[in-house]
């Protein structure tokens, strides 16, 4: 996320907020021409970003750790099939 501010004279510029899972790549910072050449948007191929919501029966650490278990699982099972 980030904020585009008028600094002096007619500058503008973007300031990165602290909190960067809250940007959503909606990728406004590289619209504007002027902001363009100075930012670099980009991903990490082996990088995910997960949220765990609980109901509260299981931490969730916890349910995180079973959800993977069972993905590879199935991961597993499926490549036996191949």
């Amino acid at each position: 996320c980030f904020d585009i501010e008028d600094g002096p004279g007619r500058a503008r510029r973007a300031v990165v907020s602290d909190r960067l899972r809250d940007c959503t790549l909606c990728r406004e910072c590289i619209r504007d021409p002027e902001l363009a050449p100075a930012v670099r948007l980009a991903r990490k191929k082996d990088h995910f970003i997960f949220c765990v919501e609980s109901t509260g029966i299981l931490p969730p650490a916890e349910l995180f750790k079973q959800a993977v278990q069972l993905l590879h699982d199935k991961a597993r099972a499926m490549l036996e099939e191949v």
